[in-house]
């Protein structure tokens, strides 16, 4: 799935991630916590989420 999101800044993403009640991040959070391990993302780790992917068919090295 492509989903556009290019008048979003890294904030925003970052924010869209932590913040809602359902959000990727407490779900990692969640998961870890069955087996017993604090999970914490600080601003930089949650930051390297958005970094850009590679472009499609490109190397990788």
């Amino acid at each position: 799935m492509l989903a556009s999101v290019e008048s979003l800044d890294r904030d925003a993403l970052v924010s869209i991630l932590g913040e809602p009640r359902n959000a990727l991040l407490k779900q990692f959070r969640k998961l870890f916590e069955i087996d017993s391990v604090d999970l914490v993302f600080s601003a930089p780790h949650s930051q390297a989420f958005i970094a850009p992917a590679p472009p499609a068919g490109g190397s990788h090295a």
